[in-house]
């Protein structure tokens, strides 16, 4: 009966603090505050025990009054979760501040935040928070693996992929709108929806039946037919009624390296269209955008006025606006993947606008402009 007992207690133990834990995968829009005088608002994801999210915040020079003014910077985040609920969130991949802290409860981070290692420690806290214009999600993950041959050393196809879904947002037009445009850019055009788990086993199905088929029949030994897929989301910001997607895809099936494509969705929560760069601008905005866009480029790549693009090791005399674009509090980030403007080794190029910059050009009215109005 003793036994009994104590096998109940430690039960329960467990599931209680269990209960204080978030899921393994996770979507948290979070807003909170640094000390008395820095209001914080964040988005963070987790996947597979890895955080990556942003933040910004607003200043109070006072304690005296309840005046917070924005500071104009969203900053990247990244870190690590383990099993208790600890984790550490550090600005710039590690050259920043850091955030170290727990999961008090499934929806609440307390603890400590510092410049640097040498300043002195201020308390923060996160509370997962959805207030009107933003949108829930769940996270759902698939990590698997398949040999190509039945063999000790047989080569490998790894397949990671982290899906995002829409719950509980108001307006369920609105939501299965968000869930169409996330099927066809995670999945393509024609891929059926069903439940998240089974569109992910779905595409575990295709991709390792694509593996067997197109290696199983010329492999003679060796590791060089090895394959790795990872696809995963995020999300740049979620507020204002205004949603930016981003989507993670790497791929490598064989070669000297594998191939990274990053693509955006920025969607206007008040009727669960994609806004496009149209959406934006005012007409007859591409001139003066252009011009600002290789502006900020030879800023980015310290390259000279009189320097011809081409001679700096592009393959463009001049950079146009795209739509693959994301959008955060400060800005709008023109995204251009390898070898669309520049080889492989240069990597992607990101060339970020402030609204300050463009805001002869941008339209008063609009979904942009619930942002900027904010600013």
């Amino acid at each position: 009966m003793l036994l009994l007992l104590l096998f109940f207690i430690l039960n329960l133990q467990n599931n209680l603090y269990s209960q204080t834990l978030p899921d393994k995968q996770f979507y948290k829009h979070m807003e909170g505050n640094i000390n008395f005088n820095i209001k914080i608002t964040a988005d963070l994801s987790s996947i597979n025990s890895k955080i990556q999210g942003y933040y910004y915040y607003y200043f109070n020079e006072n304690k005296d009054n309840n005046y917070f003014i924005y500071y104009g910077q969203t900053i990247p985040l990244q870190g690590i979760i383990n099993e208790n609920g600890d984790i550490e969130l550090a600005e710039f991949n590690g050259k920043g501040s850091i955030f170290k802290g727990n999961f008090t409860s499934k929806n609440k981070i307390e603890g400590n935040w510092k410049k640097s290692e040498s300043d002195k420690k201020l308390s923060f806290e996160l509370i997962e928070k959805y207030p009107d214009g933003t949108m829930q999600f769940e996270v759902y993950y698939l990590r698997s693996e398949c040999r190509l041959v039945e063999e000790k050393n047989s080569p490998v196809a790894s397949l990671e992929l982290a899906l995002f879904d829409p719950n509980n947002y108001p307006d369920k037009n609105i939501s299965d709108s968000v869930k169409n445009i996330i099927t066809r850019n995670f999945f393509g055009k024609n891929f059926l929806q069903t439940h998240p788990d089974s569109m992910l086993t779905k595409k575990e199905e295709q991709y390792f039946k694509l593996y067997i088929k197109s290696n199983q029949d010329i492999y003679d030994g060796g590791n060089s037919f090895n394959w790795e897929k990872i696809k995963l989301m995020n999300i740049r910001y979620n507020q204002d009624f205004i949603l930016s997607l981003e989507y993670q895809d790497y791929g490598y099936t064989g070669g000297a390296h594998g191939i990274e494509v990053n693509k955006f969705n920025v969607i206007d929560l008040k009727n669960g269209n994609i806004i496009t760069i149209d959406d934006i601008f005012e007409d007859g905005y591409k001139p003066k955008l252009t011009k600002i866009l290789n502006q900020k480029l030879r800023e980015l790549y310290l390259i000279q006025p009189e320097e011809n693009l081409k001679d700096a090791g592009f393959f463009v005399d001049k950079v146009e606006p795209n739509n693959n674009f994301y959008i955060n509090k400060d800005g709008i980030g023109f995204y251009y993947n390898s070898y669309e403007i520049a080889p492989y080794s240069n990597g992607h190029t990101d060339i970020f606008i402030s609204f300050e910059d463009v805001e002869d050009i941008l339209k008063n009215v609009g979904s942009i402009k619930r942002i900027t109005i904010v600013n």
